[in-house]
């Protein structure tokens, strides 16, 4: 303590006796490295801080003890780059962020480990050109977005991997010229479509959209 403030290095207790943060302090604010714990003794934060706000590079913990967060930080929001967790302790998404959001190149994964999505975020929404792939680890759609949804010009894959889907869309819907397919990859239709329906083409045989 100096003038009635904490400065330097310190620890502060809850109550019940328990840890409450252990690092440093600048004129009662934490500030550079430092652990923060729960009020039952479990770690919620290790890393860095900057006048009481994660700040810089840290690791953030769900209640269960397993890793939430790791990466760095701007005034308590998760920025530039890190590793995003399941509470389960399966890794749910690489890359850049922006302000607590997926903003730029990453990765999101399945629970079970297999890869969702390789591509571009825009405010925790798929933007921009991505690989979009079923649980089991297959390709389903090659192509761009827009706010989630295949938008622009995209290949729509059957779980077998064969096209059922290849020219342009709307978010989620076909739309522009494309080509249709049944999963045995032999040709339904090839055209326009407008908000999924056959619009100018010439249908191989009827089939449902």
């Amino acid at each position: 303590m100096i003038d009635d403030n904490y400065d330097g290095k310190g620890v502060l207790y809850y109550e019940n006796g328990n840890i409450w943060y252990n690092g440093s302090w600048i004129q009662n604010k934490k500030e550079g490295y430092g652990r923060l714990y729960a009020e039952n003794g479990q770690i919620k934060y290790d890393g860095e801080w900057n006048t009481d706000r994660k700040d810089g590079k840290g690791i953030s913990y769900y209640d269960n003890g397993n890793i939430e967060y790791n990466g760095t930080w701007t005034q308590d929001k998760k920025n530039f780059c890190g590793y995003y967790y399941y509470k389960s302790g399966n890794i749910s998404y690489i890359g850049e962020w922006y302000l607590d959001q997926a903003n730029g190149k990453g990765i999101g994964y399945y629970e079970n480990g297999k890869i969702s999505y390789n591509g571009t975020f825009l405010e925790n929404k798929k933007k921009g050109y991505g690989l979009f792939y079923y649980e089991s680890g297959n390709i389903k759609y090659n192509g761009t977005w827009d706010q989630n949804a295949f938008h622009g010009i995209g290949i729509l894959y059957y779980e077998t991997e064969n096209i059922f889907y290849l020219g342009g869309w709307d978010h989620s819907l076909k739309n522009g010229k494309g080509i249709l397919y049944d999963e045995n990859g032999i040709l339904i239709y090839i055209g326009t479509f407008y908000k999924n329906k056959y619009e100018e083409g010439k249908l191989y045989w009827e089939n449902s959209l």
